[in-house]
């Protein structure tokens, strides 16, 4: 499938390249990518008021909780994320109205589901029926069954709508891994020691549920992790170029992060997935 790419200057350009992926429909669901709110780090207010805009129709933005969103207050980890539930969705509250993020939603008059919220409620999907449905057009491929249990009962209500990973222009993480954040976890650390095969299999789950389309944007602003960077975070170090004014769209996400790979001068066969 093709892979198109475009500046953006505006939301009539961001709207041209949604077209030539075929995106059309009354309804769409978003996935950003906030992983954390370090400058450069996730898709800013301007961004994805960009993106809703083009859009026609209604519009759903989904995200799981992340326990690096936050302002660093406390230590989350995967053995007490619960303990800190209210304290996670308080501070989920925070990014969104200190980042601007919260006033975009409201004016554009958009649904924000979490994914965390949903499944820690108990409000889940039918893991048989995910599992049946996984299973038949990827046979084998989700090897960790407790992720059948992951996906919320409004979000499987809505299957067949367009999915699309608005993803960063940032070293090594584009459209595949932003569908990551999707799994429920706050702390996804214990996920990291098989990443790949996490990435390609929450991606396979909700690739069963909803036709996704990729976007890997650099509009405002590109993050290229690098050791030394000007900026810092327990994860690494990064350096980030201002206004490259681009993005990328497909709906074959593998290829699309392929080129994204390759336009930063890097080797796509080093991401096992």
């Amino acid at each position: 499938m093709s892979i198109s790419i475009k500046h953006i200057r505006n939301q009539e350009d961001m709207a041209s390249l949604l077209a030539e992926v075929g995106l059309a429909g009354d309804l769409f669901i978003v996935k950003p990518s906030w992983f954390s709110p370090h400058y450069g780090n996730y898709t800013e207010a301007a961004v994805l008021d960009l993106v809703l805009g083009a859009l026609p129709g209604r519009k759903m933005v989904v995200e799981g909780y992340s326990g690096a969103r936050n302002d660093g207050s406390r230590e989350i980890t995967p053995e007490n994320a619960r303990e800190h539930w209210a304290w996670i969705r308080d501070q989920d509250r925070w990014f969104l109205e200190s980042t601007g993020i919260g006033a975009v939603l409201a004016r554009r008059g958009v649904e924000y589901l979490n994914v965390t919220e949903e499944v820690w409620q108990g409000r889940i999907a039918d893991p048989a029926t995910i599992a049946a449905l996984v299973e038949a057009r990827y046979p084998g491929v989700v090897r960790h069954r407790e992720l059948f249990a992951a996906v919320p009962k409004r979000l499987f209500d809505l299957r067949g709508t367009p999915l699309i990973s608005l993803a960063r222009l940032k070293t090594g993480s584009f459209a595949l891994k932003n569908l990551f954040g999707l799994i429920p976890d706050p702390i996804r650390l214990p996920w990291h020691e098989y990443l790949g095969e996490a990435i390609v299999e929450i991606v396979a789950i909700y690739g069963s549920l909803f036709p996704t389309v990729g976007v890997v944007e650099g509009i405002y602003r590109t993050t290229l992790y690098r050791e030394g960077g000007y900026y810092h975070t327990p994860w690494g170090d990064y350096d980030v170029m201002e206004g490259p004014g681009i993005a990328l769209a497909g709906r074959d996400l593998v290829a699309l992060d392929a080129s994204a790979f390759r336009l930063l001068g890097l080797d796509p066969e080093e991401r096992t997935f």
